[in-house]
């Protein structure tokens, strides 16, 4: 993300102002229907969704040209492969998928991976505090200990005959929204000024190869 950062303005303003609308309105759309909602998962709206994309390819090809073009197709193609995976898996929303696809088109893999990055230690925070108001933080350790137990089972005895089968609790869902917007905000500081640095300092070890 720090090429796009500490390009020139017009750049900047081009991909960082739709992105930015685009993922605060994702985020309070998927905030306030999980809340209205009796399962508490929330719902991104296609339209919004599916519009980042094509507009996240086109403000990429506009400041990069063919390579940019490309840059963003890639990531979408990528994001949409592991994330059919993901959704099957419960881990990942069909809408939190789908905008992170839209991520990928405005700023390629590299700005998608740092966002991602900071999205996880967002939502990873916001899961623990909602569990805290919710009543679920006790359950949640509990039902980790149960899914790596299972887990344990099955590559020890080599089957998936003895895993663990959770169902889901509605108090567990988090608005993935939010994180991504939150990872989007910490990836940005980070590439402006330094700021967390958590990034950085988890690729020292990689960069020293």
């Amino acid at each position: 993300m720090e090429e796009f950062v500490k390009s020139d303005l017009w750049v900047q303003l081009v991909l960082f102002v739709p992105l930015g609308a685009y993922l605060l309105t994702a985020a309070i759309w998927d905030g306030v229907t999980s809340v209205k909602s009796e399962n508490r998962k929330g719902r991104i709206p296609n339209k919004l969704s599916y519009s980042s994309v094509l507009v996240g390819i086109a403000c990429h090809t506009i400041v990069g040209g063919l390579d940019g073009f490309l840059s963003g197709l890639i990531a979408v193609v990528l994001v949409f492969t592991i994330g059919i995976f993901l959704a099957a898996l419960g881990w990942l929303g069909g809408g939190d998928v789908k905008l992170l696809m839209g991520v990928g088109a405005f700023l390629g893999l590299q700005g998608l991976g740092e966002i991602a990055f900071y999205a996880v230690f967002a939502g990873s925070a916001m899961g623990i505090v909602m569990a805290i108001f919710n009543g679920y933080l006790k359950d949640m350790i509990l039902r980790m200990g149960r899914f790596l137990r299972g887990l344990y089972r099955m590559v020890l005895y080599r089957t998936t005959m003895v895993r663990e089968d959770l169902k889901v609790d509605p108090r567990s869902h988090i608005p993935f929204a939010v994180p991504i917007l939150a990872g989007a905000i910490l990836a940005y500081t980070e590439a402006s000024n330094g700021w967390p640095g958590l990034l950085t300092w988890f690729l020292m070890p990689f960069q020293a190869l």
